[in-house]
C-alpha cells in the first residue's frame, strides 16, 4: 500500500532522471567554452521539467474532496434509506439514523423568555429517535456523548424489556427497544406529528429520546452506543457461541451493610443501606448475600435507587443517601436476618466464538444473516474450527466481535 501511494513520486523522479540522462548523453564529452551557456540553459530546462512532474504527482497524491467539509471525523448521523449497523459480539456503534420529532424542535431551558435571565447559559433539549442495529440485542452497556461517558449500564433484555424508559436525570430520558422480532408497537412514534408510522420496527434495535440535553449548541453531538448482540440462530452445534463474564469472589470483596428492608416480588421489594453505594455496585452486578455469619444465596442486581433521608431531626437535619437494592427474586420476610451484600468481580472479557460470528453472518435468516443454503458450504471444517476456538472443549479461549456499519464493509 505504501509503495502504490509512493508511485508517483517514483515515476516522477524517474522520468527527472531520464530526462536529465538523455540531455547529458546528448551533449559532447567536450564542450567549447562558447558552447557552455548551452550547457547551463539543458541542466535548467531538466531542473524545471523535473519540478513540474514533481508538482504533477503531488496532485495525484493530493485527497479528493466531494464536499466542503474536510473533516475526517466520521458523524455517526445519516439519511433515510441507509444501512444500519450489523454487528456482532460487543461493539460501541452510532446511530445510522437521527430523526428529530416535528412536535419537539430544540427549546431553550429559559422558555418563554425572549432572552435568558442575567447570568444563566442557553441550554438546548430536543426529542430525537436513534436507529441503533440489527437485533436482538442482549444489553447496552454504555452511552457515550462526544467521547464522554454519560450512561454506565449495564441494562438488559431481562432488566429492561422493551419498552422500558431508563432516566439519565438532567441528560433526559430513553426509550430502549432491543430489536425482537415482537417487541412492543411503539405508537409514540406512530404520531402524525412524529414518524407518522406506528409499527414494532421488528428486528431494529433503537432508543428513543426525550428531552435530550444538547447543551449550549442546538445541535446533536456525537453519539456512541456499547451495544452487546449474540448469534441470532444456533447454527453450529459441536461448541459454544459466546464466552460468558466469569465471576470470581475476592478476598475482599466490595461490601455494604444492610439498613433496612421492603418486601415485594422482584422489581418492587428491595435492600436498602444507609450510604451511596453507586462507587461500588452496578445494575447486572453478581451479589452475595450474608446473614450474621455465613453466605446465604447469590442472586444479581436488576436496578438501584438512590434517595435523601434525614437521619438527624427538622430542627437539625443530617441528610444522608441512602441505595435500595433491587434483586432477583425479589425479599421476603425470611430475608430479615440477612446483614450485608458482597459484590463478585466479573471478568469482562466476553464475545463470541470466530466460527460461529462466520456461521451466523452466512447462513442466518436474513436480515439476521445473508440466509445462504449450507448445502454448498464445508459445515464440518467450520464445526472444527468452532471447537479450535472454544475453551470449552479445550481450544484456545479466543472470542471477537464483529461490524458492518454501512452494509458492505466488516471490521
Amino acid at each position: 500500500m505504501i509503495f502504490l501511494k509512493e508511485l508517483p513520486w517514483l515515476l516522477a523522479s524517474a522520468a527527472a532522471a531520464c530526462c536529465l540522462s538523455v540531455a547529458h548523453y546528448l551533449l559532447p564529452s567536450e564542450i567549447p567554452a562558447s558552447q557552455e551557456p548551452v550547457l547551463a540553459v539543458t541542466s535548467l530546462t531538466g531542473l524545471a521539467i523535473g519540478i513540474a512532474l514533481a508538482y504533477a504527482a503531488s496532485l495525484f497524491l493530493e485527497k479528493k474532496e466531494n464536499s466542503p467539509v474536510v473533516d475526517d471525523k466520521p458523524t455517526t448521523l445519516s439519511k433515510r434509506g441507509s444501512y444500519i449497523t450489523w454487528h456482532i459480539g460487543r461493539r460501541r456503534i452510532g446511530p445510522w439514523w437521527a430523526g428529530p420529532e416535528a412536535d419537539a424542535p430544540p427549546r431553550r431551558a429559559w422558555a418563554g423568555q425572549r432572552q435568558p435571565p442575567a447570568g444563566n447559559q442557553v441550554v438546548y433539549h430536543e426529542n430525537a429517535w436513534h436507529q441503533l442495529c440489527v437485533g436482538p440485542c442482549e444489553s447496552l452497556r454504555g452511552i457515550y456523548q462526544g467521547g464522554k461517558l454519560i450512561f454506565d449500564g449495564p441494562i438488559t433484555q431481562d432488566s429492561h424489556p422493551s419498552g422500558s424508559e431508563v432516566n439519565l436525570g438532567k441528560e433526559g430520558k430513553f426509550t430502549i427497544y432491543w430489536g425482537e422480532e415482537d417487541q412492543p408497537v411503539n405508537n409514540y412514534l406512530g404520531n402524525s406529528d412524529r414518524v407518522g408510522i406506528s409499527s414494532r420496527w421488528p428486528g431494529m434495535c433503537y432508543v428513543v429520546w426525550k428531552s435530550k440535553r444538547l447543551g449550549p449548541s442546538p445541535h446533536w453531538p456525537m453519539m456512541e452506543y456499547v451495544l452487546e448482540r449474540k448469534p441470532k440462530e444456533s447454527i453450529l452445534s459441536d461448541s459454544d457461541a459466546w464466552f460468558e463474564p466469569d465471576y470470581t469472589f475476592p478476598a475482599t470483596p466490595n461490601m455494604a451493610v444492610i439498613y433496612s428492608y421492603s418486601t415485594g416480588g422482584e422489581g418492587s421489594g428491595y435492600l436498602e443501606v444507609a450510604s451511596d453505594q453507586s462507587y461500588q455496585f452496578d445494575p447486572s452486578d453478581k451479589v452475595q448475600l450474608w446473614d450474621s455469619s455465613s453466605f446465604v444465596r447469590d442472586e444479581f442486581i436488576l436496578d438501584l435507587e438512590y434517595e435523601q433521608v434525614n437521619h438527624g431531626t427538622p430542627s437539625s437535619p443530617d441528610w444522608r443517601v441512602h441505595t435500595k437494592f433491587y434483586i432477583t427474586g425479589g425479599v421476603s420476610v425470611g430475608d430479615a436476618s440477612l446483614v450485608s451484600i458482597r459484590r463478585y468481580t466479573l471478568n469482562a472479557e466476553v464475545g463470541v466464538n470466530p466460527a460461529h460470528a462466520i456461521a451466523d453472518m452466512l447462513f442466518a435468516t436474513w436480515p439476521y444473516g445473508l440466509g445462504l443454503d449450507q448445502d454448498y458450504w464445508d459445515m464440518d471444517s467450520l464445526e472444527d474450527m468452532g471447537e479450535l476456538f472454544s475453551e470449552q472443549t479445550g481450544g484456545e479461549g479466543l472470542w471477537t466481535s464483529w461490524l458492518a456499519a454501512d452494509g458492505k464493509k466488516g471490521l
